[in-house]
């Protein structure tokens, strides 16, 4: 029944995400190494909120950290939020899908759920909080007090990405309280990436009781990306030389470096940009044959 009630699209490795945004080799290392070594370091934040304006790279970043995380067994579950996708344009299915995730990681706690389920047939209805409490809590903690799983053997990062593409601001400010919910009640500490555009309504609740246990991570003012976009653009640019069927045609010493800087100098910081402006990219032409 729980898998009815997941999305299965909001995983990292979903097909209905597949060849989704990541960082390109050598870019964002600065910001990978500052997740990596919060998440490692056992801080007492368990919280991380990762924010930026649109274009900010965000969810790249959140992918090539699942994929890090994943290859290290590091990761319990994740949930991708895309405003027009349905089943993950809002709050409804988070917690039935992490908690279907966590139980393919941390299979111990399978007959759990599966109990909590079969005692209310209802409870997949239920409202997020008695979700959360009966699906993920309760299992979780029962297991390590029954010494069932130990944190040290089992993943317990989970990453929520686009939390401003969740419904309304409401239901944004609902999915963090639970956050703090679970960090505050959970014996088994799970940690928590969240990336979203500042929002005043998630700006509001992060500046509350959940800043005690956050740690922010500022991709506008602490990690600029303009170099990065440089080296994006100069990488996608050789690929265009090295590959179209058309680069007979192309001009010597295409593009030259000042339209490189000039291109990422226009971007502003935004990969969005940089990728729309590259050739084959919206409203960009290959040179002309002639």
């Amino acid at each position: 029944m729980l898998e009815m009630s997941a999305s299965p699209g909001a995983a990292h490795n979903s097909d209905e995400r597949r060849d989704p945004p990541r960082c390109l080799a050598g870019t964002r290392d600065l910001v990978l190494k500052k997740i990596m070594d919060w998440l490692q370091s056992g801080s007492d934040s368990k919280i991380m909120w990762m924010y930026g304006r649109g274009g900010a790279g965000k969810s790249a970043i959140a992918q090539t950290i699942a994929e890090m995380c994943s290859a290290k067994h590091l990761l319990a579950a994740t949930f991708f939020w895309f405003r027009t996708a349905q089943g993950r344009n809002d709050e409804t299915r988070v917690v039935t899908t992490l908690a279907y995730q966590l139980i393919q990681l941390i299979p111990e706690i399978r007959p759990l759920v599966e109990t909590a389920i079969e005692k209310d047939s209802l409870l997949l209805s239920r409202p997020l909080e008695k979700q959360l409490e009966e699906l993920i809590i309760k299992p979780l903690n029962k297991a390590v007090l029954k010494e069932d799983i130990s944190f040290a053997s089992h993943p317990r990062f989970i990453i929520l990405d686009g939390l401003d593409e969740c419904g309304t601001p409401s239901a944004q400010c609902r999915i963090l309280r639970l956050l703090l919910s679970a960090v505050n009640d959970l014996k088994f500490p799970l940690c928590f990436l969240v990336a979203s555009r500042p929002e005043k309504a998630i700006e509001e609740e992060f500046s509350g009781d959940l800043s005690l246990q956050t740690t922010f991570l500022s991709l506008d003012e602490t990690y600029p990306s303009d170099t990065d976009i440089g080296v994006f653009l100069e990488t996608k640019f050789k690929e265009i030389t090295e590959t179209h069927p058309r680069r007979g045609y192309f001009p010597p010493l295409w593009p030259s470096s000042s339209d490189l800087e000039c291109l990422a100098c226009q971007a502003s910081g935004s990969f969005i940009f940089a990728h729309i402006s590259k050739p084959g990219g919206r409203g960009r032409a290959l040179p002309s044959a002639t």
